[in-house]
């Protein structure tokens, strides 16, 4: 039986490494589609301005801008998508979800903004299709690449706040009153 259920989350992860494989090629496609254009915009420049101008000149400086953007922008997702992410889980968070405390989805969605309800349920599908007590939202929505590591933290520490502090004074009381 269980050889039956690593086959199934064998067979449920391989799109998840196709998704990651196609995100990958995609980002270096935009490091090295920004650079080329980069250098070639470049090499207009300096040839028009040999010419002393013209249109091409501003055409140059164009395709220079966008293949830095594009650059850039393929780098910071392939810095982003590879760096360990470490992902600190809140103390003492309640096993049963404590209505006064909203649950990470919500925040993510309303309070952050970082995604959309759509998203949130194709993640929680995921999270159905998977099983119960499997994997957490949030390790999910990051695999999705749905939400940066950050947005998670943030909502984590969120909701961390929320969770009623007990202080060391509050249980000495209850007991003084319990014996009285």
């Amino acid at each position: 039986m269980s050889e039956t259920n690593s086959e199934q989350r064998n067979a449920d992860t391989q799109p998840q490494s196709r998704r990651g494989l196609a995100w990958l090629i995609l980002a270096w496609g935009r490091l090295v589609l920004g650079l080329a254009l980069a250098g070639e915009g470049g090499m207009l420049y300096a040839h028009s301005r040999m010419q002393q101008g013209g249109p091409s000149l501003w055409i140059g400086v164009t395709a220079v801008l966008i293949g830095a953007v594009l650059s850039l922008s393929g780098i910071c997702s392939i810095y982003a998508r590879t760096r360990p992410v470490e992902i600190t889980t809140p103390d003492g968070m309640p096993a049963q979800p404590d209505p006064g405390i909203p649950m990470l989805g919500a925040l993510l969605v309303y309070k952050f903004q970082a995604l959309t309800e759509h998203q949130l349920e194709r993640a929680l599908e995921q999270q159905r299709k998977e099983g119960p007590n499997n994997r957490r939202i949030g390790e999910i929505l990051l695999d999705m690449g749905l939400i940066s590591a950050a947005d998670l933290q943030n909502a984590l520490e969120h909701q961390r706040s929320l969770i009623p502090k007990r202080s060391e004074t509050e249980e000495p009381a209850a007991t003084q009153a319990d014996t009285a």
